[in-house]
């Protein structure tokens, strides 16, 4: 009997643990479906320290860097997008979440989800999902008007279980 029930205790932590990533997930999705989160939801979610002014908004044509931020404290908080590189890129990602993630279907990792929007292509793919440890990549092209360039910008939002067995946004690695 002893035996039965360390069996059905240990299963119960094992699925409790898969469970926790997809139970962030949902409840990142909906607080970050919002343009401002509270700041107890943003440390509750996220443990980076973004920098503004290091990155570009791709709601702009052209795509700009964030600037005339004040050097306020509660810009991010007050302004999600800036952690997704512009509105259109918080929105994506976060359908990218809920259709690959938290959808039923089976987690396929490498496999690219491409957006248009206009001049911008927006594209996602998973590059790891394990039960403490999830990467998600995003790539941004765009178009720069009245030229043949480009801009590009690709990011890996690293998710992970953190020391007090919460789940946290640990680092956002950008490049471009």
């Amino acid at each position: 009997m002893k035996n039965i029930f360390f069996l059905l205790l240990f299963t119960n932590c094992a699925l409790a643990n898969d469970d926790l990533m997809a139970e962030y997930f949902n409840h990142f999705l909906t607080t970050f479906s919002s343009h401002s989160v509270s700041r107890d939801d943003y440390a509750f979610f996220v443990s980076y320290e973004i920098d503004p002014t290091m990155r570009t908004n791709y709601d702009l044509s052209p795509p700009q860097r964030y600037l005339n931020i004040d050097s306020d404290p509660d810009f991010v908080i007050k302004n999600t997008d800036v952690l997704f590189s512009g509105g259109k890129s918080r929105g994506l990602f976060l359908n990218f979440i809920r259709k690959n993630i938290l959808s039923d279907q089976k987690i396929i990792l490498g496999r690219l989800i491409t957006y248009n929007k206009g001049p911008v292509i927006y594209s996602f793919k998973i590059e790891k999902y394990q039960k403490d440890n999830v990467v998600i990549f995003e790539n941004i092209l765009a178009l720069i008007p009245g030229s043949d360039n480009t801009s590009e910008f690709s990011c890996s939002y690293v998710f992970r279980k953190t020391d007090n067995r919460s789940v946290k946004l640990v680092d956002v690695n950008c490049a471009g």
